[in-house]
């Protein structure tokens, strides 16, 4: 189970953006350089994931992250 979660972090810090923190993927143009969009249900996953890790500086990430979300 702990290789789930280390492929889902890994897949959601490659649409990371270092810039707002959130994960931008546009299903429309995956490989694109560019992502306009923040979608919500995506970056809570993502922030699931980061909760699970049960890593330090993912918990606080996660949770930086799900309060900008909400």
């Amino acid at each position: 189970m702990d290789t789930i979660i280390e492929l889902a972090l890994q897949s959601g810090k490659q649409f990371q953006s270092s810039q707002t923190g959130f994960v931008h993927y546009n299903y429309q143009n995956p490989l694109k350089g560019t992502q306009d969009t923040i979608p919500v249900y995506e970056n809570f996953l993502f922030a699931l994931a980061l909760l699970r890790s049960r890593i330090g500086d993912h918990i606080q990430e996660a949770k930086q992250l799900i309060k900008q979300l909400l």
